[in-house]
Order: C-alpha cells, then structure tokens, then sequence
C-alpha cells in the first residue's frame, strides 16, 4: 500500500483527467496507509503485552 501510495505522489490512473478526482484519490489512500498503521501499532503493543 505504502509503495503505491508513493509517498503521497501515485501515479495518476487514465480516468483522472480532473485533478480533483487525483487529489480525492489520494486522500483516501492516505487516510488507508494511516489506518493500517495503526493497526500494526496497535498489534505490536498487544503482542508486547504477552506473557513470553
């Protein structure tokens, strides 16, 4: 995910000719990239949390 996101610069797809579309697109990739990092944060700190 994090390599198509491309470091907030994907490349444009042939349907977004309108730059708008683009930048939405981008949006919500980054909105994604945030969530899952989350995530991963979030399991590393419950996995910490176990008995070794």
């Amino acid at each position: 995910m994090q390599t198509e996101f491309n470091n907030g610069e994907p490349e444009r797809r042939g349907d977004e000719r309108n730059f708008a579309k683009y930048q939405e697109r981008v949006a919500e990739m980054k909105a994604a990239v945030q969530r899952k990092e989350g995530d991963i944060a979030a399991l590393r700190r419950e996995i910490a949390k176990l008995p070794q």
